[in-house]
């Protein structure tokens, strides 16, 4: 018997939606070159960088680097972090009036055994030290002999009102949301390690959006990646709104920690991170990384440095961290220079993520800085559409200095067909000024390239369109 034909019914295809990303194409682009550099110097074995929102929450970059792994390793890889969780730990106490900036601590000469019978040391020896010191410096004892002055259940809100041990709630399909241990789990010596930021597992995210509310007056807020969606006619079918979760700490207590964290930079264990043009306000950290028996890996670290910028009127979020680093595997050595170098690449950059005009108006203004520089500068920034010539002077005045008085001389690379971003990234990294005249690709340099340049000297990058 002949069966018959059965008819089911076609509904047409229809178009979807769109979904946007809170990600900025070129911060992006920056960060991911940024990062891949930084592994290549320091032969570190992976890393991440994150560029965030502090007012907003958004995620504007992120990269992670790890062998055999495609994820993003900074929302769901926990680390213990180190000393760039020493200023959570000072904002508790100043939070709580149980010490002000102003009080002496012994740092006992760089090594001490606690009641415990625990021995804790510095990197340098130190005799009496400020509170406001013992973090500009990075004092393991100052920290640590500050401890009995909160009790356990305080020392864990705080922290936990800065997000850690806790999801984000990132529009990611997984994360980690870290481990903070309950105060009645605690050992004798986990308030100190929690001082000096170990006990305690945060991912990047977490430590980025902790710093962010650092930069925003106490504010925490929710991490976003996605930014809109929009149906197939165009129009808006939902918006990311901030949100702020809560406020952490008292906006008076994040701007008495604004100026020591601008310190670190400028004069304590962040040099390296330094702009001459604009304030950075950030901490380093050191942490000996855990193998996967538990146990501390000998010799092998998890470099660090976290800060915000401009200092005085945040824009971005600047999280960096080096997996291993081989040779100086400090934060300040190792992970403040990829800041530097993507703050300079960025600050080069046309990304509208930057308020240029608000920008302006947080710039240094010293004596020291030649006054030709900063109208150079000016002039760039106002500039709507990039072309013509400007100054990037954001290698430190000093550093400049010492580079030039040592007279090292250095070729100048190839850089003919590369963007003039890329460009004046790599002149920088080899302690070259870089001034740009036209827009588009590279056509040449002058002095050509081959030719062998004073460190701290000018090179002219020459864009392709006039």
């Amino acid at each position: 018997r002949k069966e018959s034909a059965v008819s089911l019914p076609v509904a047409p295809p229809r178009d979807g939606g769109d979904v946007y990303l809170t990600v900025d194409f070129d911060l992006q682009e920056i960060a991911d070159a940024a990062l891949d550099e930084a592994i290549r110097n320091t032969d570190a074995s992976g890393g991440d960088l994150l560029l965030t929102e502090p007012r907003t929450g958004e995620i504007l970059a992120a990269v992670s680097r790890r062998k055999g792994s495609r994820g993003l390793a900074a929302f769901v890889e926990p680390y213990e972090p180190g000393s760039i969780l020493k200023p959570f730990f000072v904002a508790n106490l100043l939070a709580g009036r149980h010490a002000s900036l102003n009080d002496q601590v012994f740092a006992e000469n760089g090594r001490w055994a606690d009641p415990h019978g625990r021995i804790h040391t510095d990197v340098h020896p130190y005799g009496m030290l400020s509170l406001r010191d013992a973090l500009r410096v990075s004092s393991n004892i100052g920290m640590v002999k500050l401890v009995p002055k909160l009790k356990p259940a305080e020392q864990y809100a705080t922290l936990r009102d800065f997000g850690f041990g806790t999801p984000t709630g990132v529009e990611y399909p997984v994360e980690s949301g870290g481990r903070l241990p309950r105060p009645a789990r605690w050992s004798k010596m986990t308030a100190a390690s929690l001082a000096t930021g170990y006990e305690v597992s945060v991912t990047p995210v977490q430590m980025a959006m902790a710093d962010g509310a650092l930069a925003n007056h106490g504010n925490l807020m929710e991490a976003h990646l996605l930014r809109e969606t929009r149906g197939p006619d165009g129009g808006t079918r939902w918006k990311m709104e901030p949100r702020v979760v809560r406020r952490a700490v008292p906006a008076s207590v994040t701007d008495a920690l604004r100026e020591v964290l601008i310190t670190v930079v400028s004069d304590g264990s962040a040099k390296a991170a330094a702009l001459s043009t604009f304030e950075v306000a950030g901490k380093t950290g050191t942490a000996r990384r855990t193998g996967a028996n538990g146990r501390y890996e000998a010799g092998q670290y998890n470099a660090s440095f976290v800060s915000y910028f401009p200092a005085r009127d945040p824009q971005l979020v600047i999280f960096v961290k080096l997996d291993r680093p081989q040779g100086d595997y400090y934060g300040g050595l190792t992970a403040a220079p990829v800041t530097r170098a993507t703050l300079q690449a960025i600050l080069a950059a046309r990304s509208p993520s930057l308020d240029r005009r608000a920008l302006l108006a947080t710039r240094i203004a010293t004596p020291s800085q030649p006054a030709p520089v900063q109208q150079a500068v000016q002039r760039r920034l106002r500039s709507s559409g990039g072309e013509g010539t400007y100054v990037f002077d954001s290698l430190p005045q000093r550093a400049l200095q010492a580079a030039a008085s040592k007279r090292e001389p250095v070729p100048v690379p190839e850089l003919a067909g590369l963007s003039l971003r890329d460009a004046v990234r790599r002149l920088h990294a080899l302690g070259f000024q870089v001034r740009v005249q036209g827009a588009g690709t590279v056509e040449g340099t002058r002095p050509s390239a081959g030719a062998v340049q004073t460190r701290g000297g000018t090179v002219l990058v020459v864009g392709a369109e006039s």
